[in-house]
């Protein structure tokens, strides 16, 4: 085993330890309930009417299945994001969340900063 494997070990058994989870826990184990669970799926789709995301181009897939299950009931999904300012492919970061969101999301709308509104 790597000396990194044997750290990442020695941690994810502290977290069991001391009955924690940590940041990517949270949105594993909440993405695999509304998956598992229709009726909290749906408790929380109504709840959440609209969605933001910023900072689109630096979310995992974990995050793009959170925001795309959380979002499923209306399709009130806004997210910002540049693709030319993703820094955290290192973190697990998936460029193309924000690259394949209009294909996604057909029916969306994509205001450029650059571009007037009105």
């Amino acid at each position: 085993m790597t000396r990194i494997a044997k750290i990442y070990a020695a941690y994810a058994k502290k977290l069991r330890t001391a009955n924690a989870l940590d940041f990517d826990d949270i949105i594993f184990h909440t993405v695999t309930l509304l998956q598992q669970e229709r009726s909290v799926l749906d408790y929380y789709q109504r709840k959440f009417r609209y969605v933001l995301v910023d900072e689109y181009q630096d979310t995992n897939h974990l995050q793009y299945l959170l925001t795309s299950l959380l979002a499923g009931g209306y399709k009130n999904l806004c997210v910002v994001g540049d693709d030319d300012q993703s820094i955290y492919r290192f973190r697990g970061a998936n460029i193309e969340n924000i690259l394949n969101f209009e294909e996604q999301y057909p029916t969306a709308r994509t205001i450029r900063l650059e571009q007037k509104m009105w």
